[in-house]
C-alpha cells in the first residue's frame, strides 16, 4: 500500500510485495475497502508533502521579502518577483487536495460506472476470486502495508 500510496507502479509494487500484478491490480480495480485504505494513505502522503512545501515556500517568502526591501534592487526587478511570488502562492494555497472517500462511497462509484455489477459482487463473495483478494488484503494487514505510515 506504502508503495501504490507513493506513486510506483502496480507492478513495482506487486514485485516489491511478492504479489501477482494481477492480485494488484485487483485490488485496486475492485475492492472498495483497498481502494478506500488506498485513497487514505494517498490523502495523508500528500497531506504531508503539502506542509513541506509550505514552509519551503515561506522560506522563499522570506528571501524575497529581503530581496524586495534591499535598495539596490532596480523597481523593476522587485515588481516582477513581487507578481511572481503572489501568482505562485495564491495557486498553491487555494488548491487542496481532494478527501478521501470511504469503501461505501467507491463501491456505489463502481456500481455507477458499472465497473462493478452488484449481482456478480454478490456471486463473487463467495467464490475463490473475492477469497483471494480477501486473503491478499489480510497478508497485506499483518505485514503493516495497510493505512500504516
Amino acid at each position: 500500500m506504502e508503495l501504490l500510496a507513493g506513486g510506483a507502479s502496480i507492478t513495482a509494487a506487486a514485485l516489491a510485495v511478492g504479489m501477482s500484478r494481477q492480485r494488484v491490480s485487483d485490488l485496486t480495480r475492485k475492492s472498495p475497502h483497498f481502494r478506500a485504505a488506498l485513497e487514505v494513505r494517498r490523502h495523508e502522503v500528500l497531506s504531508e508533502l503539502r506542509g513541506k512545501l509550505q514552509a519551503a515556500v515561506m522560506k522563499a517568502a522570506e528571501v524575497t521579502l529581503q530581496l524586495l526591501d534591499d535598495e539596490e534592487v532596480s523597481p523593476n526587478v522587485k515588481l516582477q518577483v513581487a507578481a511572481g511570488l503572489l501568482w505562485r502562492t495564491e495557486r498553491f494555497f487555494t488548491s487542496a487536495a481532494p478527501e478521501p472517500r470511504d469503501a461505501e462511497q467507491i463501491a456505489e462509484e463502481l456500481i455507477g460506472e458499472a465497473q462493478l455489477d452488484p449481482l456478480q459482487a454478490l456471486r463473487d463473495e463467495t467464490g475463490e476470486k473475492q477469497r483471494l483478494l480477501d486473503l491478499d488484503v489480510d497478508e497485506l494487514e499483518k505485514d503493516g502495508r495497510l493505512g500504516v505510515a
